[in-house]
């Protein structure tokens, strides 16, 4: 059995991690292969890992002891366990409604893979130390993994040192003599139950994508205690997998690349911003087909809004950012949220890192109960840009903003919108108004 990623598997992965790459991209593999490894680098949350990440240096986990009090001890199945702002709502509202909060298993392969984490997390702190991961059918593939040492990066993240190795059809027999040796070795584990995990092939080719991505944190000189059935098992580490931050969403969901060719692009049309390339070759080749599309979109009406970097009344005050994607297991420390606290200070313009260029913002209004909020928040995806629209700077454009927003063209309850703009000066925006953004807006 092939045990890397298809182009399609790729897709798939991606797009339960948030991606959304279109079916039909002509990104390279090379590129997919590479937005693949950073998003599940971020699963991980591996910006925050020490640096450098040393595991000869780190404390072992206190471990829960089956039948044995210990007020050290922390369950590792409540540490494994990560998830954000959506989430946690979605499984409120789920719980009123009296339904199910148990997720659909074998549907979305990154689902499926944090739930074996937590399921792996719960064997830990029953005192288990191996398990078998079987497609559902127990006769096409499985991973059978052993946990060495559980070693403690934070008091929030556990990080399982295990050996490991995948077994098919051909390599079965190989796979049930390692079964027979842990159930020799540890029959106090085990008893009459084999310990056995259901995941999908598509899973098993995921956990293993992240095995063979991590197995650069073990240090050629860690020592691995093998057994005999272990000599061509591989190491590596196991850390808690989770939903992605707001801030790596919003760097894996850009640049699809060039529309033709598929390479890096460089600039969008001038005339829609709908549509990227890589280079003006590209794009004349691409005019016969793009041309209806452009038409409809060009001729947008521009206008230009006058910047603040405070809320009212807000000055010299800190303002930090928190949506759905807002990790609520990791606390702040660390988080995306806390790395875009920034001190509002009206004296000086917000900073210009895209020069005369167009870019995305999103608008987003204050909630009030009635008339229209004085005020009105704006930043791009990468959080590089932040400023306040204020309604007593020009009431007149600031309505129809809000009128924009209410309108089919806002489709978010009225209280935000997705819109092209550029600078034209340190205190000023131009917004292309009456345009929908053609592209991709996940924020």
């Amino acid at each position: 059995m092939d045990w890397t990623l298809s182009h399609s598997e790729t897709l798939q992965v991606l797009k339960s991690m948030g991606i959304e790459i279109p079916t039909d991209t002509k990104l390279s593999g090379d590129a997919l292969e590479k937005r693949l490894r950073d998003a599940l680098n971020a699963a991980q949350y591996k910006d925050r890992l020490p640096s450098p990440f040393d595991l000869h240096g780190l404390p072992a986990w206190p471990l829960k002891r089956p039948n044995e009090a210990d007020t050290r001890a922390r369950s590792l199945f409540e540490a494994v366990q990560r998830g954000n702002m959506q989430e946690a709502l979605q499984v409120y509202e789920t719980k009123k409604a009296g339904g199910s909060t148990v997720p659909t298993l074998y549907v979305d392969p990154f689902m499926d893979l944090r739930q074996t984490m937590m399921g792996l997390g719960k064997y830990l702190d029953d005192g288990l130390r191996w398990c078998v991961l079987q497609d559902q059918e127990k006769e096409h593939c499985a991973v059978n993994l052993r946990v060495l040492s559980v070693l403690e990066v934070n008091e929030r993240t556990p990080a399982f040192v295990v050996l490991y190795r995948n077994f098919d059809k051909s390599t079965a027999l190989e796979g049930i003599d390692w079964i027979d040796e842990q159930v020799d070795t540890n029959p106090s584990e085990v008893g009459e139950v084999m310990l056995n995990v259901n995941a999908t092939p598509l899973e098993q080719r995921l956990l293993l994508r992240v095995l063979k991505l991590n197995a650069s944190l073990v240090p050629s000189d860690f020592k691995v205690e093998r057994r005999r059935t272990e000599q061509s098992f591989k190491v590596s580490v196991l850390l808690p997998v989770g939903p992605l931050e707001y801030d790596a969403l919003a760097r894996l969901n850009v640049n699809l690349g060039c529309a033709v060719c598929g390479k890096r692009a460089t600039s969008r049309c001038a005339g829609c911003q709908s549509i990227a390339y890589c280079g003006s070759e590209c794009q004349r080749s691409d005019w016969p087909d793009h041309k209806i599309t452009c038409r409809s979109l060009k001729g947008g009406t521009w206008r230009t809004i006058r910047l603040r970097s405070s809320m009212p009344g807000q000055d010299g005050k800190w303002l930090g950012f928190i949506n759905r994607h807002t990790s609520t297991s990791l606390g702040f420390e660390g988080s995306a949220t806390q790395r875009s606290i920034r001190k509002l200070d009206g004296s000086n313009p917000p900073p210009n890192t895209y020069d005369d260029k167009p870019f995305l913002v999103k608008f987003q209004v204050a909630l009030v109960l009635a008339g229209l909020p004085a005020h009105m928040m704006m930043y791009d995806r990468k959080r590089t840009f932040q400023a306040f629209f204020y309604l007593e700077d020009d009431a007149w454009v600031y309505a129809d903003f809000v009128r924009e927003m209410e309108g089919p063209r806002g489709g978010y309850g009225g209280i935000k919108m997705y819109r092209w703009a550029k600078r034209v000066s340190e205190w000023e925006l131009s917004v292309c108004l009456d345009r929908e953004p053609g592209t991709d807006t996940k924020w």
